[in-house]
């Protein structure tokens, strides 16, 4: 691997996807979940994350610090055929089209799993 030219997503609330490029950085994340309900199925999730970046040349932002926070709620079926995940979060740092710093951003996100039977028993490959 070119440890040069190497991709690392940043989990970052509030942030699109590839909004910051860094040469370096330092980046710390934290998240917990809570469950709903006796099952587990129905969580909630909070979290949060700051870093430090060296932008990219052309990339540079006012600041190197860029903080952000959010919540999201999922949903995981009895047979765990799939999970559906809506999520909220708010760059503190971010910048948006009138050049204020701070913005939200909202995502849904559907994974379903092939492998997972109709029942719940797993299939073999």
């Amino acid at each position: 691997m070119n440890w040069r030219h190497a991709e690392f997503p940043l989990i970052h609330p509030g942030y699109y996807y590839q909004e910051l490029s860094a040469t370096r950085f330092l980046h710390l994340y934290a998240s917990c979940q809570y469950p709903l309900d006796p099952a587990k199925r129905l969580l909630l999730r909070l979290e949060a994350a700051t870093s430090n970046i060296e932008s990219l040349p052309g990339y540079q932002q006012a600041d190197d610090w860029h903080s952000g926070d959010g919540l999201g709620l999922s949903f995981t079926p009895r047979n765990k055929a799939f999970r559906v995940v809506a999520r909220y979060g708010y760059g503190l740092n971010a910048l948006r089209n009138d050049g204020d710093e701070g913005g939200p951003s909202v995502g849904l996100l559907f994974q379903y799993d092939f492998h997972q039977g109709p029942s719940g028993w797993r299939r073999r490959p």
